[in-house]
């Protein structure tokens, strides 16, 4: 390969293939060069090592942010941890005080509480055990999601029968009628799909709270 003038002035690259002419008595007599313009071909073959370059070194890049993401992602991982930790003990002492207060009025100062003071004792006393099961499950949240997932086959239609029997024991005034197709299963996460299930059909059991006779279904249907 090699690079030519041509009379116009213009730098090219060419080919060039020689062929030597010998005499009968073995001398060199001349040669015949052919050159073949490639010019078009190298600057393609520039173009994509250049490109090539361009596209490692991005790759050098992605994969140095990647890292530096992993290590940030992974610190603030275990400083959510340990954040969502300390503020369940924290949070469990007040608790523990306000139930036992409330148990304390309603034993001792039931007669002067009355029936309508009693109620309310109790109502205290139920949100703060709500909210412990609520710290319970922020507790098992964190841990869930620094752990590996569990993949096995889950009966959703027996798990949702089970959850919306709490709901019902946690309300048992409510009116709520539920209609849970048979035999839904899915390859997942138990864990994982317990609380995706927990919040909707907490927010079903939540936001038809002021229908007289309110209805949730949990069913299947084939998409495409």
């Amino acid at each position: 390969e090699l690079i030519h003038r041509c009379a116009d002035g213009r730098t090219i690259v060419v080919d060039s293939c020689w062929v030597a002419q010998y005499g009968p008595d073995g001398s060199l007599l001349r040669f015949l060069e052919t050159n073949r313009d490639i010019t078009a071909r190298k600057d393609t073959e520039r173009e994509a090592l250049r490109r090539a370059d361009e596209i490692r070194a991005l790759n050098a890049t992605l994969e140095q942010q990647v890292r530096q993401r992993t290590v940030h992602l992974r610190r603030a991982n275990k400083n959510l941890a340990s954040f969502i930790y300390s503020a369940a003990h924290d949070l469990r002492t007040p608790l523990r005080a306000m139930s036992g207060y409330a148990e304390a009025l309603a034993e001792e100062y039931g007669d002067l509480l009355g029936e309508t003071g009693c109620g309310y004792t109790g109502r205290i006393r139920a949100a703060a055990e709500h909210m412990g099961t609520l710290i319970d499950d922020l507790l098992q949240l964190s841990h869930v999601s620094r752990a590996e997932m569990n993949l096995q086959d889950v009966d959703l239609s027996a798990e949702v029968t089970a959850l919306c029997g709490k709901f019902h024991a946690r309300d048992p005034d409510r009116r709520v009628r539920v209609t849970v197709e048979d035999g839904i299963r899915v390859t997942a996460d138990r864990i994982l799909i317990l609380i995706v299930l927990e919040s909707l059909l907490g927010n079903a059991w939540k936001f038809t709270a002021r229908r007289d006779d309110a209805t949730i279904t949990f069913a299947a249907a084939t998409v495409d």
